[in-house]
């Protein structure tokens, strides 16, 4: 279900959903885009997905999609986000993952995470970036992921300001 939730935040990309290629000569194979993202979210989610409410979300898009023989249109929200849980391990430790994707690639979007409800107070989560070299559709690039660092929980809130273009994943231990 994650994988399925993930790769619909990247609508509107324009990458290819193939998540590996392998050169004609059978020498060489590297991941597409979407299979870095999705090797990026392998090592940073939780086996639990768990309910969001978007509140005061005014920035939209427009999408076409050509399907079969209609087409199919709809307002997209720049910034999407998912929440996942670890469960908590012999020690009592567990993890909270929320990914971010900004699908406007010129302007830097705030999101304000409210995780009171989680009792998740003053805290950190740990920022792990990735976002395209490129704008174009055709040949899009992608950096490795980068370690950010730490950004402040305050009172149960997280205001994030997600780059142009980028995806991101907000690590908080709980």
């Amino acid at each position: 279900t994650l994988g399925f939730a993930m790769q619909s935040m990247l609508a509107g990309r324009g990458w290819p959903i193939n998540l590996l290629r392998i050169s004609p000569d059978g020498e060489k194979a590297y991941f597409m885009p979407t299979g870095m993202v999705f090797d990026f979210y392998r090592h940073r989610h939780g086996q639990e997905l768990l309910a969001m409410e978007p509140v005061g979300v005014t920035d939209h898009y427009t999408l076409e999609l050509q399907a079969g023989h209609s087409n199919i249109c709809g307002r997209i929200a720049f910034i999407d986000a998912a929440v996942t849980r670890s469960p908590k391990d012999e020690n009592g430790n567990g993890r909270l993952f929320i990914h971010v994707v900004n699908r406007d690639g010129k302007n830097r979007r705030t999101a304000i995470f409210d995780l009171n409800s989680l009792e998740i107070k003053n805290s950190s989560a740990q920022w792990y970036l990735m976002r395209e070299k490129t704008a174009s559709p055709n040949s899009p690039e992608l950096t490795a992921v980068e370690d950010k660092g730490l950004l402040n929980i305050a009172s149960g809130e997280l205001k994030f300001d997600a780059p142009p273009g980028s995806i991101s994943i907000l690590e908080i231990k709980l």
